[in-house]
């Protein structure tokens, strides 16, 4: 494995079994991290330590129900135990329930907000022993841009995101001053197991598919972790934990926390470089940014020069 950025660096990431999730872990590990897998999955997270492992990385997997205080308490202790400390929390957990709001059980919508929601108020309790040890610490926060602009038929959900990203800012201006960085990742649609259940319940899975593309410049979901290339969901997360003088919010300004909402139209998305480029320029208040180009090359070329502008603006 190629250990750069994360060497040395601790990651327990829940919901990393499979989807967005997965490719988070297995990228932490291939930059340096030594990550704990945390899901209730345990076929499929045993499964993606030993893909781990098999390229010369470091994982361990714990089953944990997040929603669950002591499950959550346990596998960040059991983490602590096995490698001997704890810089990165990376909430990824998260469920969704199809249907109108008046179709809900109370059940419905408490075992979604279990997962999306508590489950962090639960990991920054349990992790923040650890965490507080650290010079510096980093809490990602997986949020969507449906947090911002909303989706038919997931009521619970939508509200879940929208929560996260205003928790996100609440944690991180609650933990600045012990050196914890809080940020939420806020990813469009991606081609993950979630994402096939929420067609599979509609009649036509292919046209609601089609109609939740139109919506995006590009009009393809983002690939699936599991296809070639599969990081351009997770690489956003290494870019904002990462130890001092790397690429993240906030760098050389000072601010708190930065979310962003980001469309990237260009027609190969495998560079993942331009992705760190949009890291780097996205310092001010969560900015919707769309940028057309035609090759990643003159992607690059018209993020370098909005870089220059942000770079000459007054300090």
């Amino acid at each position: 494995m190629n250990r750069t950025r994360l060497e040395g660096q601790v990651a327990w990431i829940s919901g990393s079994a499979s989807g967005i999730g997965q490719a988070i872990a297995t990228l932490f590990a291939r930059e340096g991290a030594k990550v704990a897998v945390i899901d209730v999955q345990a076929e499929l997270g045993e499964a993606v330590v030993e893909q781990i492992t098999k390229q010369g990385g470091q994982a361990i997997f714990f089953r944990c129900d997040v929603s669950q205080a002591g499950q959550v308490q346990n596998s960040i202790e059991q983490t602590v135990t096995h490698f001997g400390d704890l810089q990165i929390v990376v909430n990824s957990a998260g469920v969704v329930h199809i249907g109108a709001l008046h179709e809900y059980s109370e059940q419905d919508w408490d075992t979604l907000m279990g997962v999306n929601l508590k489950s962090i108020f639960l990991a920054v309790k349990y992790g923040w022993p650890y965490l507080r040890e650290q010079s510096r610490s980093y809490v990602v926060n997986i949020a969507s841009v449906s947090g911002f602009v909303g989706q038919g038929g997931t009521p619970a959900y939508i509200a879940s995101k929208s929560a996260v990203i205003g928790l996100t800012r609440a944690i991180a201006l609650d933990y600045a001053a012990i050196g914890l960085r809080c940020n939420a990742v806020c990813p469009g649609i991606t081609d993950t197991p979630m994402l096939r259940y929420h067609l599979n319940t509609t009649p036509d899975p292919k046209a609601t598919l089609a109609n939740r593309l139109r919506r995006v410049p590009m009009g393809v979901a983002l690939p699936h972790p599991r296809q070639p290339m599969p990081y351009v969901s997770a690489e956003p997360m290494v870019c904002v934990a990462r130890v001092p003088g790397g690429i993240g919010f906030g760098s050389g300004r000072g601010e708190l926390t930065r979310l962003f909402f980001l469309v990237c139209c260009h027609k190969d998305r495998h560079h993942l470089r331009v992705l760190a480029r949009l890291m780097r320029i996205l310092q001010g208040d969560t900015v919707p940014l769309l940028i057309e180009a035609e090759t990643p090359e003159e992607l690059l070329q018209v993020l370098i020069d909005k870089e220059a502008q942000v770079v000459a603006e007054p300090q």
